[in-house]
């Protein structure tokens, strides 16, 4: 090592780590997966805050929002580990496209619902229950895809990119229902 404590023969200039960090997006798979991903988030999070603010509106109890809440995250949490073993058993692939066609459906139902104005807050927690327990698959399914999509010495770059995208359709979500709801 150098002086200060940095080996010179492993030492890489910005642009280098900069490529390095994007590399994951040399496979095309892994970029159409990391764009879709980043839409279906985006508007997993619009749902997450938009519900409970519809649930409010119709009834005006904190207590049925707070159910809306534990609604939208418990069923994941009890179907996670079965979901595991699906995605192990099963093609990946397939796995996170009937959990994410399920989730689609289900936030075209709670639009329709609210759209044709028969919206009840059973109706809307039922298609919370079906969405959350299709996010449950899909996070199961998705941690173990990723390093499909990718050869082994762009996994790094994988995982930082899945990272950022989560978090991206976490701040993006929100502000998009935000305005929506405005």
């Amino acid at each position: 090592t150098d002086g200060n404590g940095a080996d010179p023969d492993h030492t890489q200039t910005i642009e280098e780590e900069s490529a390095g960090a994007l590399v994951a997006f040399r496979s095309r798979e892994f970029t159409k997966f990391w764009t879709a991903g980043l839409i279906s988030n985006t508007g997993t999070w619009m749902q997450t805050v938009t519900v409970p603010y519809v649930v409010d509106q119709l009834t005006h109890s904190t207590a049925l929002v707070g159910v809306a809440a534990f609604c939208t995250y418990f069923p994941a949490t009890i179907v996670s580990p079965l979901a595991g073993s699906l995605s192990d058993r099963h093609d990946r692939r397939a796995v996170l496209i009937w959990a994410q066609v399920l989730m689609m459906v289900m936030a075209a139902a709670l639009w329709a619902l609210w759209a044709t104005g028969v919206a009840n807050v059973a109706l809307i927690l039922g298609c919370v229950v079906i969405s959350a327990l299709g996010n449950g698959v899909t996070i199961a399914a998705w941690q173990s895809y990723v390093p499909q999509l990718v050869p082994r010495s762009g996994m790094l770059s994988a995982v930082r990119l899945n990272s950022m995208q989560f978090t991206g359709a976490r701040a993006i979500g929100p502000a998009l229902a935000g305005l929506v709801l405005a």
